[in-house]
């Protein structure tokens, strides 16, 4: 009885294990797969199917945020640059002063005279290695 025994499982293993697992592998193929089990944090390190739908989801849910907020900004600065510039009641020369001109310029004119004057009291050691 024991050879019998284990002359069936030796049949079954060579003979029918191959045709099993083929179809096994075809039936399983048309299902949907198997899920594996414990907690989220389990299955987000486990199951790189899950792994990727939520990079997918994150990425698609920041790319949307991201071009709402390009096309809100693009709205907004068109909407600005569209409306006319607000007019001092002055008239245009009340934008600016003069005086305010005249003491930019003497100044710019004090900073090229001190900056001349630097140039031409400034005295470099000679380079040794030049002949």
């Amino acid at each position: 009885m024991a050879d019998d025994s284990r002359l069936g499982r030796a049949y079954f293993v060579n003979h029918m294990k191959p045709h099993l697992s083929k179809n096994h592998i075809e039936s399983n193929a048309a299902k949907s797969r198997q899920m594996p089990h414990g907690n989220i944090v389990h299955r987000l390190s486990v199951d790189p199917f899950l792994d990727w739908a939520i990079i997918l989801i994150v990425s698609f849910c920041t790319a949307l945020v991201l071009v709402a907020l390009g096309v809100s900004m693009y709205l907004d600065t068109r909407a600005e640059l569209s409306a006319p510039a607000p007019v001092p009641s002055g008239g245009h020369g009340a934008l600016i002063s003069a005086d305010a001109i005249q003491a930019a310029l003497k100044g710019f004119d004090d900073k090229a005279k001190l900056r001349s004057a630097l140039e031409k009291s400034h005295s470099v050691p000679r380079d040794p290695s030049l002949p």
